[in-house]
């Protein structure tokens, strides 16, 4: 099994922040040891990560099969693999959203595996062990039983290379967001795990010896609110009996109620917010800057992934553009070069000027990344985080436990690229206000390291972007003709 690089120039890498740890890469590759798990007992199975670690000769030699894929933003990487994969006569079977989505651009695989793995998997292992060597198999849409699925194969892991571990329990969205495509590959019906399952999931985490971060990455935790309500109770009692191992995370939606409100409503819980933000929508009427850079500040979000709206494949979005002839070709090829929406958006015609929104877009990203105002909102999160029933040491093999608090402040400091001034004084002020959230206010500082130059590199790309509009050197992509073709109706 191989996991497919990302393209490196990315938000979400937080490189600097993992090398800080000793860690190779945030996030596991939580499908394919998903997938892992479905596949017969009698089959051995070796994970590489290509983020993490190299590809050896020796591996594919090994194998009989090479099984892979992933997200919109592993397709490069993803097409290589299987060039690589057939010029050593070595079979390979693709599956993920990506190929899920866009199956076309997958066409060379000798597999393809499309939609839930474990609608369809019991069909791909029965014709493998006929001996058949190509196929396209695909899942019936929303219909996956998840109290079936096995627990992950945790065991295939280094876990000294992720900064956390991810689990999921529910899966589905009842939000009908137009850009998202998990309602069109998972439905709006969210299905849940048993807790049983889930407590299994974390004991088996726990017997491996991890300790440390674990995230919920679910579509959407909250979107069947009756269950996770029944399911944190046996979280927290799971939690306290074995000594408070992991740190969890959670993720919310709010609508029709103050954001800023919501969101410190969960500071005072002692849990911290990532948030997302979209510029682009075609409900624009003028500028959304301020008051997206407004909302960012009196919310106290330190980490905002600010991006351009990206026309995923198989969304709302992408098919209603398409009907007005709106949508640029190959808006479903991953741009060479470019690691994710931040650079990579816009990738249909506009109605408010390109211009306007690529403007908003760096103003958005110039205010909210300097210093000093990155360091208030610290500053004012310490003073909101209630930490009082946090554990006041690692778990002995927690991989944050490498580097001391104290270490890891003076290497912080050390690696500044700007302010670094400005956040020693962040620093001793969050110490003074609130020393129980100094752990957490220093792990926001450590992805400063990625986030702060890494939204420097983005203005850089669009005020290229920008000069060539202002001087008409912008040439439009080519548009596709308009289809007529009606929304695929989805699960409700």
């Amino acid at each position: 099994m191989i996991y497919p690089r990302f393209m490196t120039d990315s938000f979400w890498n937080f490189s600097e922040a993992c090398e800080l740890v000793g860690a190779r890469y945030p996030a596991i590759p939580l499908g394919l040891i998903t997938v892992a798990a479905l596949l017969p007992k009698s089959w051995n199975v070796r994970l590489v990560n290509r983020n993490t670690e190299e590809l050896a000769e020796s591996d594919l030699a090994w194998a009989n099969m090479v099984m892979t894929g992933g997200m919109l933003f592993q397709q490069a990487d993803t097409l290589d693999l299987i060039e690589m994969c057939r010029a050593r006569g070595l079979p390979v079977a693709v599956g993920g959203p990506d190929v899920s989505s866009s199956p076309h651009r997958y066409a060379a695989a000798n597999f393809r595996v499309i939609g839930e793995a474990e609608g369809i998997l019991d069909k791909f292992i029965a014709a493998w062990e006929e001996g058949q060597r190509e196929g396209t198999f695909e899942a019936p849409k929303f219909q996956v039983d998840v109290t079936k699925t096995p627990i992950p194969r945790f065991d295939l892991l280094k876990f000294d290379q992720y900064l956390y571990i991810g689990v999921q329990f529910s899966r589905g969205c009842p939000f009908t967001c137009e850009f998202c495509d998990i309602i069109e590959l998972y439905g709006r019906a969210p299905r849940t795990k048993t807790h049983a399952q889930m407590l299994a999931e974390l004991e088996a985490l726990y017997r491996l010896g991890y300790r440390g971060h674990v995230d919920f990455v679910d579509d959407n935790l909250i979107g069947n609110k009756k269950a996770i309500k029944a399911f944190l109770p046996a979280l927290e009692s799971w939690i306290k009996e074995h000594d408070y191992p992991f740190e969890l995370t959670r993720k919310t939606q709010n609508t029709r109620r103050s954001i800023a409100d919501s969101v410190h409503k969960i500071y005072r819980a002692g849990m911290s917010v990532t948030a997302g933000f979209i510029v682009g929508f075609d409900t624009e009427k003028g500028s959304v800057a301020q008051p997206m850079i407004d909302l960012i500040e009196e919310a106290n979000i330190p980490i905002a992934m600010v991006g351009l709206l990206y026309a995923l494949p198989n969304t709302q979005l992408t098919r209603r553009l398409a009907r007005e002839g709106r949508l640029h070709v190959d808006h479903d090829a991953a741009p060479a070069g470019k690691g994710d929406q931040c650079t990579a958006g816009v990738n249909y015609d506009t109605k408010r000027p390109r211009l306007d929104i690529l403007r908003d877009y760096r103003k958005i990203l110039e205010r909210i990344y300097d210093p000093d105002a990155f360091c208030g909102r610290l500053e004012r999160l310490a003073a909101m985080l209630d930490c009082s029933d946090r554990r006041k040491e690692l778990p002995k093999g927690d991989i944050r436990g490498r580097v001391s608090t104290i270490k890891l402040v003076h290497d912080l400091m050390s690696r500044l690229p700007e302010g670094r001034e400005r956040f020693w004084k962040a620093f001793t002020s969050c110490m003074s206000i609130n020393p129980n959230s100094v752990r957490g206010i220093v792990t926001l500082m450590a992805f400063y390291l990625h986030v702060g130059p890494y939204s420097r590199y983005v203005m850089k790309q669009i005020d290229r972007q920008i000069e060539d509009i202002e001087r008409g050197r912008f040439v439009a992509p080519k548009l596709l003709p308009p289809t007529a073709a009606e929304p695929i109706a989805v699960n409700d």
